[in-house]
C-alpha cells in the first residue's frame, strides 16, 4: 500500500512541478476583444442614454436554426444574456469563423414566462469586418481583431426604425477601452 502511495505523490509532484510559468495564461492578457456600443438619445446627444429593456440576439445562419441571445462572460466568469438590459453602454461578441455578425437589437422588450419575445420594436444590425489574427504566446495562442468595422441597419418597410444613427467611433476593434460604435435613437 505505501508503495502506491508513494507512487502517487511522486506523480503527482511531477504533474504540479511540470507546469511551467508561460503554460497559464493570465486573465490580464487582452484576448479577442468585444464589440463596445454606446447609446445616446437622438435629441440630446451629448449624454450616453440607456434604451428602456433591450435585447440583443444574433440572427440565425438559417431558417431552421433557432434565434440566440447574445452573451459574454463578465469579469468576474459569468455569463450575461442581453436581454431586457437598460445601460447605456453594451459589450457584445462578432463572429470569429466569418466576416460578419447579424443582430436584431429589440427596444421596449417584452419576454413571456417561455423566454419568449412577444413584443418590442426589433431593428436588424449587420457588423461586417476583416479578420486579422494575432499571435500573443505559447499560453494563450491567437486573438482575433476585426479590422476596417462597417455597419448597416435594414431599413424597415414601416419606417418604424427606432435606431436613428450609427457612428463608428473606432473602426478597428483591438480592444475593449473605449467605444467602437455609437447608436442614437
Amino acid at each position: 500500500m505505501k508503495k502506491y502511495s508513494f507512487g502517487f505523490l511522486i506523480v503527482g509532484l511531477l504533474v504540479l512541478l511540470g507546469c511551467q510559468r508561460d503554460d497559464l495564461c493570465p486573465g490580464s492578457t487582452n484576448t479577442t476583444p468585444l464589440l463596445i456600443i454606446r447609446f445616446y438619445d437622438f435629441e440630446a446627444p451629448d449624454e450616453p442614454t440607456p434604451p428602456q429593456n433591450l435585447s440583443i440576439a444574433e440572427i440565425p445562419e438559417t431558417e431552421t436554426d433557432s434565434l440566440s441571445w447574445a452573451t459574454y462572460v463578465d469579469d468576474e466568469g459569468n455569463t450575461v444574456t442581453l436581454r431586457r438590459r437598460s445601460q447605456d453602454s453594451i459589450a457584445i461578441p462578432l463572429r470569429t469563423d466569418q466576416n460578419l455578425t447579424r443582430f436584431y437589437f429589440i427596444l421596449d422588450t417584452e419576454i413571456d414566462e417561455n423566454g419568449v419575445v412577444t413584443s418590442g420594436n426589433a431593428d436588424t444590425l449587420t457588423f461586417s469586418y476583416d479578420l486579422q489574427e494575432e499571435y500573443l504566446n505559447r499560453a494563450c495562442s491567437f486573438r482575433r481583431k476585426f479590422i476596417n468595422l462597417k455597419v448597416n441597419r435594414t431599413a424597415e418597410e414601416d419606417g418604424q426604425n427606432w435606431i436613428r444613427e450609427i457612428n463608428i467611433e473606432e473602426n478597428n476593434v483591438e480592444d475593449e477601452n473605449q467605444a467602437h460604435v455609437s447608436i442614437y435613437f
